[in-house]
């Protein structure tokens, strides 16, 4: 099924766009998820990037009026097609749930209310389960403490660290996506990352402490199978800190703050190389550490990659329980 997108005349409050390939075994839960949702007021986009599989079939099978399927002729990419679903959206919020997670009853319910609530948040998220590649539950996942909104300032100070935010579990508003653009094709492993953080340094936030998405973890995801790429994902964190700080600082707590971030990137790298020694993956590690020696732009990181040499003169036995230590 390959139809043309055509927009309704009454635009939904929601849009939920699904871009999708090769998920053809597990589109149906995705959409069933969408169908079954308690709020009604939305439509489903589903744009597959040309895959060769079922899913045309599939999405056949639910002849829904809320629901618009688009089959690209030729592939664009993780993020063209993450762009295109969103950008075809025409509700006032837009939530993009990727092919093989799927929402629970109450998502759109509890999402929508909480924005209307607060209008200077730019996107809510919430709590998850994470699921394999069956469906099966692996462990229930709050990343936050309490519900509620949360300042820009801290949040973006906060998610520096770490992203605690799958996008199965997010709702954004319209209106922030076109002031502060989509999601960014230069970038591989910290999409999204980008812009949570993008998002953050405008809006506040908002965060559901209860489960209200699922996020399916899998071998086959494009994520994982790029994570095995060598040095990538830490070239990819300093491409994302260079693009939200962008040149001189303008003041004293951006300096501060910019220092902060490329120093928390420095230790994401070291315990990613260590790791990669800790599973006698040596020529991976010492491709990391080259790459921190030549790039890192913070001196106190160089010499961190520098020092970490010298674990590989080490005999295999005390590196390894001394790497046991570093990790815990």
């Amino acid at each position: 099924m390959n139809e043309s997108f055509i927009p309704s005349p009454n635009p939904p409050l929601v849009s939920v766009c699904v871009p999708t390939y090769r998920y053809g075994e597990l589109i149906g839960r995705c959409v069933e998820s969408v169908l079954g949702q308690t709020f009604a007021d939305f439509e489903l986009i589903i744009v597959d990037d040309a895959s060769e599989d079922e899913t045309a079939e599939v999405v056949s099978q639910y002849p829904d009026a809320r629901l618009r399927f688009y089959q690209n002729e030729a592939r664009l990419g993780m993020v063209g097609n993450w762009n295109k679903a969103l950008q075809m959206g025409k509700g006032r919020y837009l939530a993009m749930l990727h092919g093989d997670d799927y929402h629970f009853p109450e998502f759109l319910t509890k999402a929508v209310a909480a924005l209307e609530a607060n209008p200077a948040a730019g996107f809510v998220f919430s709590a998850y389960h994470n699921v394999d590649n069956s469906g099966e539950f692996i462990e229930e996942v709050h990343p936050w403490q309490n519900s509620g909104l949360i300042p820009r300032a801290d949040a973006f100070r906060r998610m520096l660290i770490f992203n605690p935010v799958r996008c199965p579990t997010v709702l954004v508003r319209r209106e922030v996506y076109e002031k502060l653009g989509w999601f960014d094709p230069n970038l591989i492993f910290v999409i999204d990352w980008e812009m949570w953080l993008r998002i953050l340094r405008e809006y506040d936030v908002i965060y559901l402490d209860e489960v209200l998405a699922a996020y399916r973890l899998h071998p086959a995801s494009t994520t994982n199978r790029l994570a095995k790429q060598s040095g990538a994902f830490s070239q990819d964190e300093r491409r994302m800190l260079q693009k939200l700080f962008g040149g001189k600082a303008s003041s004293k707590k951006e300096r501060q703050l910019k220092k902060l971030a490329f120093r928390y990137a420095a230790r994401r790298a070291l315990s990613r190389r260590f790791h990669l020694l800790f599973s006698s993956e040596n020529q991976l590690f010492l491709a990391e550490s080259r790459l921190a020696l030549a790039q890192e732009p913070l001196w106190s990181g160089r010499v961190a990659a520098f020092l970490s040499l010298g674990l590989l003169v080490l005999p295999s036995k005390t590196r390894l329980k001394l790497l046991k230590r570093i990790l815990g």
